[in-house]
């Protein structure tokens, strides 16, 4: 084989053949043929190993940067390869994990990489190269009965790094949106479907919407909307786990969500004060109070109740403090000694209804 290998590359050096196809596939074709007919169909041979390694290792890498059609050509190896080991296991042949392996890796060396390359340099559709990467390690890992979880957060990543990556050219908005989305939709259907926090897919659909709102932030209009999106999510899951766990406070599984919810716009507000940023967080803090009154939980009444205060006082500290300065002094220290006789004469009876109110509060989930 080395002997017969290297008068081939004499040869095609002597020729000016450039193919690198030219060079690899007939060395891999005989290490194929001997395989073969030794009929050793074991993920351990080395001589099954080494040619399918050959045969598509090289093309693959070659196709990251050089014609198209290498790409292709690999994806549609690795999806065969794939389809191959579905074969093996149910034949019993015992290369399952060699032939998935390797269309995997096939996979994630030539279209993946090709794709990640194409987003970086800011070509187009970078999707068209991931998304078939991504589906062929999903399904290794479903003919590999790899634990769920893991193969679709690994496939989820997949796909949706070389979207980010290519990040939002000329203000398009529209990559990092569909990461959002398609990242709070995987956790959150995960979510309904029995998974708990720390499951991968939960963790990876969580974590490649934040990388979604912090690359589309910059762009977004209104700002707000991508957190907003976030944080409804993060409710969603955190409203499963409190219905699943009687134990559970409304803190720890709310109060991410709420503040996400709550808190940007809270500043955005102060920011930016346009009429629709303000009403909308009024009636959004508002909804968030009910709600917690409701179901009696804590979080979303303390928080929401915090967020609507000091968004009034901060919408209306102006005209405070331009009603403080038109009215004389003595009518002010008269109007706050007024009500301070008032609160006093019922001091007693005060108390008593802050600590029943303080009591209601703290008895809540």
């Amino acid at each position: 084989l080395v002997l017969g290998t290297a008068s081939l590359w004499l040869r095609l050096e002597d020729q000016r053949v450039d193919l690198l196809e030219a060079y690899t596939l007939p060395p891999a074709a005989v290490l194929l043929a001997v395989a073969v007919w030794r009929r050793r169909w074991r993920s351990t041979d080395p001589v099954l190993a080494g040619g399918l390694v050959l045969a598509v290792g090289p093309t693959a890498l070659a196709g990251v940067t050089g014609a198209p059609w290498r790409a292709v050509a690999v994806a549609a190896v690795a999806a065969a390869g794939v389809a191959a080991a579905e074969w093996s296991r149910r034949a019993g042949a015992g290369a399952t994990r060699l032939l998935l392996a390797v269309a995997a890796g096939a996979a994630l060396a030539g279209p993946w990489l090709r794709g990640l390359r194409v987003a970086v340099d800011g070509g187009p559709l970078p999707e068209a190269w991931a998304l078939p990467a991504a589906t062929v390690v999903l399904a290794a890992g479903v003919v590999g009965r790899q634990p769920a979880p893991w193969t679709v957060a690994a496939a989820s990543a997949l796909a949706a790094v070389p979207t980010l990556a290519a990040g939002h050219p000329d203000g398009l908005v529209a990559r990092p949106a569909a990461v959002v989305v398609a990242g709070v939709a995987l956790a959150v259907a995960a979510t309904w479907l029995g998974a708990r926090t720390g499951d991968p897919r939960v963790v990876a659909g969580l974590a490649l919407a934040g990388l979604g709102v912090v690359t589309g932030w910059p762009v977004v209009r209104p700002q707000e909307a991508l957190v907003a999106v976030l944080g409804l999510a993060l409710l969603a899951i955190g409203v499963q786990h409190l219905e699943r766990d009687r134990v559970l406070r409304s803190w720890p599984a709310l109060g991410p969500g709420l503040a996400l919810l709550l808190l940007p716009p809270l500043l955005l507000a102060a920011a930016d004060p346009a009429p629709w940023r303000v009403g909308a967080l009024a009636v959004v803090a508002a909804a968030v109070v009910a709600a917690g009154a409701w179901r009696r939980w804590q979080a979303p009444l303390v928080l929401g109740g915090t967020v609507l205060a000091v968004h009034a006082v901060t919408q209306t500290w102006t005209e405070l403090v331009a009603l403080y300065e038109a009215v004389p002094r003595w009518v002010s220290l008269g109007a706050a000694g007024a009500v301070l006789l008032a609160l006093g004469a019922r001091y007693e009876r005060r108390v008593r209804d802050l600590r029943t109110l303080q009591a209601r509060v703290a008895a809540m989930r």
